[in-house]
Formats: C-alpha cells, sequence, structure tokens
C-alpha cells in the first residue's frame, strides 16, 4: 500500500529535546497501561527549531489523545502512544528531505525507505513519526497530510510522516489513527470489519498488540 490518503480522500498524523540525537530512547513495561505504542517524533530540521519543540509537544499531546480515542473506538482495546523521545532530524535526516523535495512537497515514499534502513540496526520504537511543515507526494498524487508504506507494526520499526498544521490537531489525530491502523499487518489479524463490535476483535487485537514495544522494554538512552 502505497499511502493511506489514498484511504482518506477527504484529507488533501518526561521528553527528550535534542537537536542531534536519534530516536533510540525506550521504556519499561511496569506500571505501564494495557497496550503501549512507543513513538519517537523527529522534528523537521528544516521547518523547525528547538525553541519551536515545546510547541509542537503541546500540539502532539492533543493529536495523540485523538489517535487514541480512535484505536479504542474501533478496535475495542486501550492503546497509549508512549513518546521516547522529540527531537530535530540529525544533519543527515534534515539534507535528504532537501533532496527529495520540491514545491513544499516530499517524496514520500523515497524518503521513508530511507528512514527504515537508516535506523534499520538500531535499537527503536514501534513507530518513527517525522513530522514536517510540507505534504507529501507520490506517484499516483500529491498533497497529502500524513504517509506511510511499511506494514510491521509491532514487528518491526514503522517509519511515518505527518504534516505540522497547530490549528488541526484533531486532524492531524484522525490521520495518525489511520496510520496505526493501515500499518498493522493485517495478514496476522483478519480485517477489522469482519470482527467489528465483536469479542473476537477485541481479543484478535488486544493480542496483536501485545507485541509492541517488546524491543524496547531493557534498552537505556
Amino acid at each position: 500500500m502505497r499511502g493511506f490518503i489514498g484511504a482518506l480522500a477527504f484529507a488533501l498524523f518526561a521528553f527528550c529535546i535534542a537537536g542531534q540525537a536519534g530516536p533510540d530512547t525506550t521504556v519499561r513495561r511496569k506500571h505501564l497501561p494495557k497496550r503501549i505504542i512507543t513513538i519517537a517524533y523527529l522534528l523537521d530540521g528544516n521547518g523547525f527549531s528547538k525553541e519551536e519543540a515545546f510547541e509542537v509537544e503541546e500540539w502532539l499531546g492533543l493529536v495523540q489523545q485523538e489517535a487514541q480515542d480512535k484505536l479504542k473506538e474501533e478496535f475495542h482495546v486501550e492503546i497509549t502512544f508512549v513518546i521516547t523521545g522529540i527531537n530535530i532530524t540529525d544533519s543527515d535526516l534534515t539534507e535528504k528531505i532537501i533532496d527529495w523535495s520540491s514545491g513544499g512537497l516530499i517524496r514520500a515514499t523515497t524518503f521513508l525507505d530511507y528512514v527504515k534502513q537508516y535506523y534499520k540496526t538500531r535499537k527503536n520504537p514501534d513507530i518513527i513519526c517525522v513530522i514536517t511543515k510540507y505534504e507529501m507526494c507520490d506517484e499516483d498524487g500529491v498533497g497529502y497530510l500524513a504517509y506511510f508504506i511499511h506494514k510491521t507494526l509491532c514487528k518491526a520499526m514503522v517509519p511515518m510522516l505527518l504534516t505540522y498544521n497547530q490549528t488541526k490537531a484533531t486532524d492531524a489525530g484522525e490521520h495518525l489513527y489511520k496510520l496505526v491502523e493501515m500499518s498493522a499487518d493485517t495478514d496476522k489479524v483478519k480485517p477489522w470489519n469482519e470482527y467489528y463490535h465483536t469479542t473476537s476483535n477485541k481479543g484478535k487485537w488486544k493480542k496483536y498488540f501485545r507485541k509492541c514495544k517488546k524491543n524496547q522494554e531493557t534498552s537505556k538512552h
């Protein structure tokens, strides 16, 4: 699947603040809610300063709450996002965004494939979400506000792109929810609508999301 906006036609996603840090931060299982999805945010160094990170942090709180509410509504599973870090993209990723952008649009598939490989050998959260003021494009269209290509959630890190708009946190939360839903490995779980509002659905998705954050329990950063 080339990006969830194909299914979203109506939509044309103690913190660490560090300039060059990566998202290798982790969390422990003790005292955490029923289901955890760990997520690191990288703010596009071309569009955000360190000073703006605090403003974005507040925005992300609203975005995540909306996404959590939607996930609970759809999957009947309590899911909480745990942020492992909010950092500015390092110099390499910052340059790649410039290289693969034109007219205010990022070539999403190229960039996300690069991010996937860039962090391949590191201990990562479940999601690395790059927050940018750009929109995205691919071979099928332009003007996407969120994007993913890898369906490996809870198996391996999923890189995502999400466009920042300070006044549209609710919309971004809807996008983040769809990114999570559509990046899940549905070969492991029947399509959610086949089990909608059933006990079976709840059990299958609770079991699926249990696999998240396993790789983040013991690492220290």
